[in-house]
């Protein structure tokens, strides 16, 4: 029922996209060349542009989103490891806020994963800050995170960087060679103010618009759209308003994120399911692609080794694929990550 109240909602351009791609997938074509053939006699754009308009209509299914009645503004609940790509789907197109809910893990889900947000931002979005509303205590945890996150062990608005005897106590740095190595990477690889080598820093407040909600209500006035944001139970009412009067309203909640996987053919599967019989040594991809790429899962892979797992990176998808492909969590006895990013050890969150 409620796919038919989202499909009612499309434009007739938008029905008659859904109603081609669901012709075409009947009749046994694949995704790949059902895109091709939609794209033929629309262009590139306006393929993109009717899709991008598709897809946010369909996050109407999503109880953690909202936009306004044009589109230009959007406002989630939370951000799980997936929402960048989301994002991505969707077009880099007008302003985002995202609401930090009153508790941050809900199911072994972080609902506070937001560092490629602030990078798709800040670098992909020509410096623009990621807006955030949560409550003064929260606002003190991300902040220090961010901090830890996007400088290293070096905060640009100290008023002066700490000392190797300070980093040692508090981190465990053991040599100069390595403090200085850490300071030399902090000072040359940070942005800068105007981007020459001798402008101030940029802190934390230039990659995040934080909004502090501690009372009742409060409203952010963004450039498309004014937002009043209120606590409501486990949950929070929002209300987006638009210049030219209209307006849209939802009561946003946490709920259990459906898992995107791909499909794993027989054939594929068949060959990686070893039974008892564990390779002495090899290689299971679970995932191939970045943070950024719309389309592709998290870089992750299993190393065998005498019959024993080594899980590199363990993304959330790459734990769900174990089960597909029927590896036993038995079988994997070792993790390693490569470094602590969302895209790596996004996984661990959820089952450790």
């Amino acid at each position: 029922m409620l796919v038919h109240e989202v499909f009612d909602s499309f434009t007739e351009p938008e029905k008659e996209l859904v109603r081609r791609y669901a012709a075409l997938a009947i009749r046994g074509k694949p995704h790949e060349a059902i895109v091709a053939a939609l794209r033929t006699g629309v262009g590139e754009a306006g393929f993109t542009k009717e899709l991008s308009a598709v897809r946010r209509t369909v996050r109407l299914l999503d109880p953690t989103v909202l936009f306004s009645p044009d589109g230009a503004t959007r406002v989630q609940l939370g951000s799980l490891s997936r929402t960048t790509k989301d994002i991505l789907r969707e077009g880099l197109q007008g302003d985002y806020l995202f609401i930090l809910p009153a508790s941050l893990f809900e199911g072994r889900t972080n609902y506070a994963d937001i560092e490629f947000l602030v990078y798709l931002n800040f670098f992909l979005r020509q410096q623009m800050r990621t807006r955030i509303v949560g409550t003064s205590r929260q606002w003190h945890v991300l902040h220090r995170l961010l901090t830890l996150t996007l400088f290293g062990l070096f905060d640009p608005a100290a008023p002066e960087p700490p000392s190797f005897e300070q980093l040692g106590e508090a981190y465990g740095v053991a040599s100069l060679e390595t403090y200085h190595f850490l300071r030399t990477a902090h000072e040359l690889y940070a942005a800068r103010r105007d981007g020459s080598p001798e402008s101030p820093l940029l802190g934390v407040d230039a990659y995040v618009d934080f909004f502090t909600l501690d009372g009742e209500a409060t409203v952010i006035r963004l450039p498309s759209a004014e937002v009043r944001v209120a606590p409501s139970g486990r949950g929070f009412d929002v209300h987006i308003a638009q210049p030219d009067g209209r307006s849209s309203e939802k009561k946003l909640e946490v709920g259990t994120p459906p898992r995107l996987l791909r499909p794993i053919p027989t054939e594929f599967r068949e060959a990686i399911q070893f039974a008892s019989d564990r390779p002495r040594f090899g290689v299971t991809p679970l995932g191939t692609s970045h943070g950024f790429d719309a389309r592709g899962d998290f870089t992750s892979f299993i190393i065998w080794v005498d019959g024993k797992g080594i899980l590199v990176d363990p993304s959330s998808e790459a734990l769900a694929y174990l089960d597909q492909i029927g590896v036993a969590s038995v079988d994997v006895l070792y993790v390693f990550l490569t470094h602590v990013h969302a895209d790596h050890d996004g996984g661990l969150v959820e089952n450790w």
